[in-house]
């Protein structure tokens, strides 16, 4: 892939995504190959169309070259005369002992603080780096985790004011970009650790069952259209049933137990999450684990009882009524 084709990927990614002349962008700039790419053809982008660029590093603190990764942004930044905020994210230290919670935990703290940013300088969009490798490695461990449609359909490209602009460019590509035209980028030495879930994916599993299927990455690639398309489908329809069996107003939405008791499991869940993006947002972190409580108010003998769900969100059940509110 040149390096043209990269830069026109870039632009229809970002102008494909709603992005306009004059918009404050915030790129999430880890200083690993992928990212410093981004940067890289994004600046060169940027005169044109006008955007205002603002690089954000995010440092977790878990490593110890991470200072110098922050230097290497911040030199990138310094070269280009570009706006750069590094800000450094501890985990407490109950995370940090167990592995298998600091990848998901150090993920959401990120985007916390990604979002925070980007609302301080009045950004309309938050620009990622993730590619096709990410994408193929998400798809496999979202399957491992069980997860459905929606999880089978990987990243999307847009989420939010999330933009992933390369979800169909593999890094190889990325990184002959950067030694191509010498532009320092840093290697994060844990990603050659399988002690972390997503490296062992990447190191063990995929290798195997590239050997069954040499095509793996791009049938999952093309796969993930395919559920991706399923998810939009099904979000729709739940949008229309909730509108028939459910009422909403001011941060309240309710739902008729005996209407939507009359659908299939799987589209219960959909109308669910819908009434709950309706009050919390789109951004809201749902996971299954919440459908199932929610499941045991409808099923349950009392016809009075409430849940609490994380987000400050409230399930009240009132006879034949569920009431989805936030606290």
């Amino acid at each position: 892939m040149k390096k043209q084709d990269l830069s026109y990927l870039m632009y229809l990614g970002l102008v494909g995504a709603g992005v306009k002349q004059g918009d404050v962008l915030v790129l999430a700039i880890s200083g690993g190959p992928d990212s410093m790419a981004l940067l890289d053809i994004v600046r060169q982008l940027q005169p044109q169309e006008g955007w205002r660029l603002v690089v954000a590093h995010i440092d977790h603190g878990l490593r110890t070259e991470s200072k110098r990764e922050a230097k290497l942004v911040e030199n990138y930044c310094e070269q280009y005369n570009l706006d750069g905020v590094v800000q450094t994210l501890k985990l407490p230290l109950s995370v940090r002992r167990q592995l298998t919670r600091v990848e998901e935990t150090a993920r959401e703290l990120r985007y916390q603080a990604l979002r925070q940013i980007a609302r301080r300088v009045k950004a309309q969009f938050i620009v990622t780096a993730h590619n096709a490798d990410d994408q193929v490695e998400t798809i496999i461990l979202n399957f491992l985790r069980g997860s459905g449609i929606k999880g089978l359909g990987g990243m999307r490209s847009v989420s939010g004011d999330i933009i992933r602009p390369w979800l169909t460019v593999p890094k190889a590509d990325l990184l002959s970009y950067v030694k191509r035209h010498k532009i320092s980028f840093a290697i994060d030495t844990t990603n050659a650790s399988t002690k972390f879930t997503r490296n062992r994916v990447r190191h063990k599993l995929l290798p195997i069952l590239r050997e069954y299927n040499p095509n793996l990455d791009e049938l999952l690639l093309k796969n993930s259209q395919l559920f991706l398309q399923a998810d939009m489908t099904l979000r729709n329809l739940a949008r229309e049933l909730l509108g028939l069996m459910g009422t909403g107003k001011s941060g309240k939405v309710n739902l008729s137990i005996s209407r939507l008791s009359e659908l299939l499991p799987l589209m219960q869940v959909e109308v669910v999450k819908q009434a709950v993006e309706q009050v919390a947002g789109t951004t809201y972190n749902w996971k299954g684990s919440h459908f199932m409580e929610i499941a045991k108010l409808i099923t349950s003998r009392s016809p009075n009882n409430q849940k609490r769900l994380p987000g400050k969100l409230l399930v009240r059940r009132a006879y034949d009524t569920i009431t989805i509110s936030q606290e």
